[in-house]
C-alpha cells in the first residue's frame, strides 16, 4: 500500500478525527484482503470506488465486514469443532459476544466453551445486519437484508461437546433464537451455533448473549416453567435496536409492571398489564421513553414486578 504525499492536504482534514485518511487506509487494506469495489456508490460501504467524505462514516460497514468474514471467518475462527472451541471463561453475569458470524457456506459452525457456577443458563443468538443495495463493480446492485440471510440455531452440550443437553430451533430466519435450560451441575459446557436454513454461501453475522439463570428449566404440572422464587425473567433480543421482549413467569393472577431505568437511575418508561392467572407473560418495550421519544444508545435496567416478586434485567440499546 502506497499513500501519495501529494494528497497530504486531503488526508490532513481533521473532520471525523481524520476520517479521510482512515477510510483510504481501510479501503486499500480491504483490497489486500481480496475485496473488490462494490456498487452503488451511495456512501453506504467502505469498498465503493470513490471516497464519500469525512462525515459519512469511519471504517468498514456491514457489507465490508461481511466480505472479510466470507474470506476469513470472524475473530474467533477456527472454532469449527468441539475439539477447539473458543474459550469464553466463567459466566457470572451477562456476557455479550459481538461480531460473530456463520460463513463458509455449509461448512462453518461455531463452538464455545463456558463455565457456570449456577444451575442454569440462557443463550440468545441474535442475527445482526442492515438493509441496502449492493453489487460488484460493473455488475448489478440488488437489495439485501443482511439480518435475514440464515436461520441460526443453538445447542448446549457437556464439556466434551458430545452429549446434547438442550437445543433451541424454533425461531425462523431473522429472529432471535433463545435457549433457556437447567444444567446437571456447575461446571463447563459447550455452546454450538450452526446454520439450519438460508443462503448457504451467505454470511450471517450475529451477537451471542449468555447469562446464568438458576431458575431455568423448573417444571410443574401443566408443563409451564414456574420460578421457585423470583420471576425467571429473560429479555430478548439483547442488545436491540427497535424493540425487545421481556418474558417472565407471573406467580399469581394480578397486575404487573416493567419499569425502565437509565444508568443514572432515572425512570424512563413504565409498561404495565394484567394477567388472568399464573403463567408466562410477554411485555414489549419499543425503546421509547414516556414521551414517545427513542432513548439513546446505552445500558438500561428493566425492573419487573409481579405478585410481590421483583427482578431486574440489564439490556443494551444500540442505535
Amino acid at each position: 500500500m502506497v499513500l501519495d504525499t501529494d494528497d497530504a492536504s486531503f488526508y490532513h482534514i481533521p473532520i471525523g478525527n481524520y476520517a479521510n485518511l482512515k477510510n483510504v487506509v481501510c479501503h486499500e487494506h480491504g483490497h489486500g484482503m481480496g475485496l473488490g469495489h462494490v456498487i452503488p456508490e451511495n456512501c453506504t460501504k467502505l469498498m465503493e470506488a470513490y471516497i464519500c467524505g469525512p462525515s459519512a462514516f469511519i471504517g468498514p460497514q456491514d457489507d465490508d465486514i461481511r466480505g472479510g468474514m466470507r474470506n476469513y471467518g470472524d475473530t474467533y475462527e477456527d472454532n469449527d469443532t468441539n475439539a477447539i472451541p473458543t474459550v469464553l471463561g466463567t459466566v457470572t453475569d451477562t456476557l455479550i459476544v459481538e461480531n460473530l458470524s456463520i460463513d463458509h457456506g455449509d461448512n462453518d459452525v461455531d463452538w464455545y466453551l463456558i463455565t457456570l457456577n449456577d444451575s442454569g443458563l440462557t443463550v440468545e443468538i441474535d442475527p445482526v445486519g442492515s438493509a441496502y443495495m449492493v453489487g460488484p463493480e460493473g455488475g448489478t446492485a440488488v437489495y439485501t437484508a443482511t439480518d435475514s440471510i440464515s436461520d441460526l440455531d443453538v445447542e448446549l452440550y457437556d464439556a466434551s461437546g458430545t452429549t446434547l443437553i438442550a437445543s433451541a430451533t424454533t425461531a425462523g430466519i431473522g429472529e432471535t433464537e433463545v435457549l433457556n435450560t437447567s444444567v446437571p451441575s456447575a461446571g463447563s459446557y459447550q455452546i454450538y451455533v450452526y446454520r439450519k436454513a438460508g443462503g448457504v454461501n451467505g454470511v450471517q453475522r450475529y451477537t451471542m448473549t449468555v447469562y446464568p439463570d438458576p431458575l431455568a428449566g423448573i417444571e410443574v404440572a401443566g408443563g409451564d416453567l414456574v420460578p421457585r422464587s423470583g420471576l425467571a425473567s429473560s429479555v430478548y433480543p439483547n442488545p436491540f435496536t427497535v424493540q425487545t421482549t421481556v418474558e417472565f413467569m407471573a406467580p399469581v393472577a394480578g397486575s404487573y409492571t416493567v419499569e425502565v431505568f437509565d444508568v443514572t437511575g432515572r425512570l424512563s418508561r413504565v409498561i404495565d398489564g394484567h394477567t388472568a392467572g399464573p403463567g408466562r407473560v410477554e411485555a414489549v418495550w419499543d425503546g421509547r421513553d414516556t414521551g414517545g421519544r427513542a432513548v439513546s444508545s446505552g445500558i438500561y435496567f428493566l425492573r419487573i414486578s409481579s405478585g410481590y416478586r421483583m427482578e431486574t434485567r440489564r439490556v443494551l440499546v444500540v442505535r
